[in-house]
């Protein structure tokens, strides 16, 4: 999953509190935080996923401040190397749990808008695409490196934007679960899937 724009699950914001302090904080991540490297499995964990849902809001302070205090702080500091890859594995899971939950939709279009950080892509897709087109205005094609099993971005962009969308990813699993994804959301003329790395492109 690349670029997701503020990766809060839109089902999570009741459960932020704005009152906490940084020590409270930080209080409530480390638990937190031990739990998710306790949990290294690749594959799809429920319990996982809910425990990120629990931590994501809590880096996320809406107070700037305090969200550097917290991040900046040694304790958890100490920990930010090791969720890099948990965060890269439970991305991954829950991007393939969610294709094949799509693939086999009847209504694959209505059920991705249930997926926890469709919100995300929706405003990401479209900051990606001005982005580009501030910078080039007659768009031919864009080649969107890292697209995972759910292509969203790439999905989202063809079908706002009407352009066409190269979706690179190195992971050939990944690759035949987005194809499959693209069909089944009615994108397939216009987003092609590379199983290639971008340095090899």
């Amino acid at each position: 999953m690349s670029n997701t724009g503020s990766l809060r699950p839109k089902h999570m914001s009741s459960k932020y509190n704005p009152q906490l302090n940084s020590e409270k904080i930080i209080d409530q991540i480390i638990p937190l935080v031990q739990k998710i490297l306790g949990r290294s499995s690749t594959n799809f964990d429920p319990e996982r996923t809910t425990l990120f849902e629990q931590l994501i809001p809590l880096l996320q302070h809406s107070d700037d401040l305090i969200s550097k205090e917290v991040i900046n702080d040694s304790r958890i500091k100490k920990y930010i190397p090791l969720l890099r890859p948990a965060f890269f594995n439970e991305q991954m899971a829950l991007e393939k749990h969610w294709a094949n939950l799509l693939i086999d939709a009847p209504q694959s279009k209505e059920r991705i808008r249930e997926f926890p950080f469709f919100a995300a892509y929706d405003s990401s897709s479209s900051y990606i695409y001005h982005s580009i087109k501030s910078l080039r205005p007659q768009i031919r094609k864009i080649l969107y490196a890292g697209s995972g099993a759910l292509p969203l971005n790439p999905i989202m962009m063809a079908q706002k934007f009407n352009v066409r969308i190269d979706a690179l990813d190195q992971d050939l699993e990944s690759c035949e679960l987005s194809k499959k994804v693209i069909r089944s959301m009615e994108a397939g003329g216009k987003v092609q899937v590379i199983h290639r790395r971008i340095k090899d492109f």
